[in-house]
């Protein structure tokens, strides 16, 4: 198949058993040249893009971010809260961000055309020496996890959760002595994570650092493809 990046695929076929053993993989040096997906210049680009969507995560939890109101563009995000969060160490979160990279695109583009999924990719980043982040959860897709600046401790667990639970995000009765780590890894720049759906997992950010989560929906094939809008 032919690829619209430099990625080589193959090497995330060859350790994966998707039909009968999903597990979750680390792929080390699996990205050519990661800076090309998200660089600082790229989050900086983003404060100036209004399109840009953002969270900023304080003490392990989202919080508010001010909004302002344009007549000509309705609200939009105070981007000055955003700066001064960013560089107070906070960790923030670009959401939608294949709108503004095309090699985010053509990441996108790849995953789409070989598997029948919609993706995006949001960023993650802090620029401080220890910043907070989300504790053990479970996202409901499957999600690729790329390092691009810095380094970043992980925890994958080999514990899932059911799909009787999914809607919610903290299950009643969580006893985190009982989950058991099955990938505990240092991500360093072009290292990729594979985490199937429904597996908790926890990132221990402790110096600045940048990476891209790639949560993987099933839906429609080829939505990058032009002929998916054609009227």
């Amino acid at each position: 198949m032919n690829y619209n990046t430099d990625i080589n695929w193959d090497l995330f076929f060859n350790q994966v058993d998707l039909i009968q053993d999903d597990k979750p993989i680390l792929l080390k040096n699996f990205i050519p040249n990661p800076e090309k997906l998200v660089s600082w210049k790229d989050v900086e680009n983003a404060l100036t893009n209004y399109e840009a969507r953002w969270e900023i995560i304080k003490d392990n939890q989202k919080i508010n971010i001010p909004t302002t109101f344009s007549k000509w563009g309705g609200e939009y995000f105070d981007k000055n809260f955003i700066y001064n969060c960013i560089n107070e160490g906070k960790t923030f979160i670009i959401e939608k961000y294949s709108i503004q990279n095309d090699y985010a695109r053509s990441i996108c583009k790849d995953l789409e055309n070989l598997f029948p999924i919609i993706t995006d990719i949001h960023v993650y980043g802090s620029k401080g020496k220890t910043s907070s982040s989300f504790p053990y959860h479970f996202d409901l897709p499957s999600n690729f996890i790329i390092q691009t600046y810095g380094e970043c401790n992980w925890k994958v667990y080999s514990n899932r959760v059911s799909l009787l639970l999914s809607e919610n995000k903290k299950p009643m009765n969580l006893y985190p002595d009982k989950l058991t780590p099955i990938i505990e890894t240092t991500l360093i720049p072009g290292d990729v994570l594979y985490i199937p759906d429904k597996h908790y997992h926890a990132a221990f950010p402790n110096q600045p650092r940048l990476s891209a989560s790639i949560p993987c929906y099933p839906g429609t094939k080829n939505r990058w493809n032009k002929s998916y809008y054609k009227l």
